[in-house]
């Protein structure tokens, strides 16, 4: 059985528990509610929609880990664009 952390809840497997666990709090502090963050969080992680729907609004730090994005070559010859110059086009020309 593959165990969830807190992180995997929001979409955000990079971060720790302890992460999503102050935001939690933050979050709970914010709306003025007196909620336990802990007891909070282990009843999203056991399936609590009312306890899942609150902690996927808590504001997260965004990701540190750098995109590896592939590079890819530019090949072939380079596109040459006709222009036209309608400088001398004119409607009233006798």
């Amino acid at each position: 059985m593959q165990e969830t952390n807190a992180g995997r809840l929001i979409g955000r497997a990079d971060l720790d528990d302890d992460v999503v666990l102050d935001a939690v709090r933050a979050r709970l502090a914010s709306s003025g509610r007196s909620d336990d963050a802990e007891h909070l969080l282990a009843a999203a992680m056991q399936g609590d929609a009312a306890a899942l729907a609150f902690v996927r609004t808590v504001a997260v730090p965004p990701p540190v880990a750098r995109l590896t994005m592939p590079i890819q070559p530019l090949t072939g010859r380079p596109l040459r664009f006709p222009t036209i110059s309608l400088g001398r086009l004119s409607a009233d020309r006798n």
